[in-house]
């Protein structure tokens, strides 16, 4: 993988955490979500050591973006079919597996963002609805804007993510397709085998393991537009 494919799924993140916290103002509740998860992430960012030291860096990711995303409508997604074929222990070890991969990506993504700037573009925003669209656009120094969209999902009084689009390409879709090529190979206990392969190698520490966040799967961001 390139570094121009990297570098959109780098700069959602980054984006993120350098939205300023007065943005909040105006904001509907599910634009106000994302921003939430920004004003975190840029306190995370600015923790002296953080990005020396994996393991806590991973816990706190894990406790900014976990209760934000709709974790199970994600796994869903991604596996398609496979998910409905599954069984329950099947599907709760490949949502484990499949949590890891995304947390330690949005770690390399933390830990490798330079200077960008979100705006949030006009979104239709309805309160009686159960799912809701948040468009952004990433401002980036010396490049052209980039497009990232949010879908939202209403549980309760909460909304969680479970989509991004950036430049129109799904990271559901982005995902889907990188597993379902190891689906047809090896099954899902493959599938899920070779998640927990990578996750461990990656979490054996070091700088290898921030690049595998990244790297460790086909797709695990999506080509630039």
């Amino acid at each position: 993988m390139t570094q121009r494919h990297t570098a959109p799924f780098l700069a959602l993140f980054a984006g993120l955490a350098l939205l300023p916290l007065s943005a909040c103002a105006g904001l509907n509740p599910a634009q106000a979500v994302i921003q939430e998860i920004a004003a975190r992430l840029q306190a995370l960012a600015r923790q002296d050591g953080i990005a020396s030291d994996p393991q806590r860096l991973y816990h706190r990711i894990r406790e900014i973006l976990l209760p934000r995303v709709d974790h199970k409508r994600v796994s869903a997604l991604v596996l398609g079919r496979a998910w409905r074929k599954a069984s329950t222990a099947q599907r709760r070890a490949f949502a484990e597996q499949f949590e890891h991969l995304l947390v330690r990506t949005y770690a390399h993504a933390l830990h490798e963002a330079g200077a960008w700037r979100l705006r949030f573009l006009p979104s239709r925003f309805d309160p009686g609805e159960r799912r809701a669209w948040v468009r952004t656009q990433l401002l980036r120094d010396g490049g052209e804007p980039l497009r990232v969209d949010y879908r939202l999902a209403r549980q309760g009084q909460d909304w969680r993510v479970y989509e991004v689009q950036i430049e129109g390409v799904s990271l559901i879709t982005n995902y889907r397709s990188s597993f379902s090529r190891i689906l047809r190979r090896e099954g899902m206990n493959g599938l899920i085998h070779r998640l927990a392969e990578r996750n461990a190698t990656a979490e054996a520490g070091g700088r290898g393991a921030r690049k595998s966040a990244s790297l460790s799967l086909p797709g695990t961001s999506p080509p630039s537009g």
